[in-house]
């Protein structure tokens, strides 16, 4: 996820839960079960969600999708335009309408695509109160379920524009990496990441995408 995304997410949650008080992300109703990390680690020594595998197509994921389906995310200066009928070839993202259940919390799923096949699965959320503690508990968790993480990037300061008027020095990400290859040599990573405003934790996302097949 680049610096650009955070800072968006940043602005877009974090201040505002930081000024206004808001509740955790998203008003809508999660899907049944509740997800944790040891579904998204697959006996093959790769990482995929749970739900749907990396030969999905678009159409194969829209399909299993409750509810109704945008191609921005979710936001009340955002105007929502539902996913073309035509998949076929797609390249873009998926934003359902349902939020999902991740350790007891609800997350805004976004379902990535390229020519229309399936290359990652994001969820993320707000935390207004707790984030600290709750992120800790899950690296815990992911480091159980998916062994030492490959990489870790603690507190690291972001990237942010002097233009935005704001105290770069308050914002912070921590980020566990895992990485796997299989035997045919296809390269999956399962990525935490946590968004730090003064040194608390104001949202997470967790996230598993797919490499194309080294040529080597």
């Amino acid at each position: 996820m680049s610096s650009k995304q955070r800072v968006r997410r940043f602005l877009c949650g974090g201040i505002s839960v930081m000024i206004l008080g808001i509740s955790l992300i998203g008003c809508g109703g999660s899907q049944d079960g509740n997800l944790t990390f040891d579904q998204f680690a697959s006996e093959k020594q790769s990482f995929s969600h749970p739900d749907y595998s990396w030969d999905m197509s678009a159409a194969d994921v829209k399909e299993i999708l409750s509810g109704k389906v945008y191609v921005s995310p979710k936001g009340a200066d955002l105007t929502y335009q539902e996913i073309p009928e035509n998949l076929d070839g797609y390249t873009g993202s998926f934003f359902p309408e349902q939020n999902v259940k991740f350790y007891g919390l609800e997350w805004e799923p976004q379902y990535q695509f390229k020519d229309g096949e399936l290359w990652a699965a994001v969820l993320s959320c707000q935390m207004p109160e707790g984030g600290t503690q709750k992120f800790d508990e899950m690296v815990k968790d992911a480091q159980k379920a998916f062994g030492p993480e490959t990489d870790a990037k603690i507190n690291e300061p972001l990237d942010i524009s002097e233009d935005l008027q704001i105290n770069a020095d308050d914002f912070t990400f921590t980020t566990y990496t895992w990485e796997r290859t299989d035997e045919n040599g296809e390269v999956t990573k399962a990525v935490l990441n946590a968004d730090i405003i003064q040194g608390t934790v104001t949202s997470m996302s967790f996230y598993v995408n797919k490499f194309p097949k080294s040529e080597e």
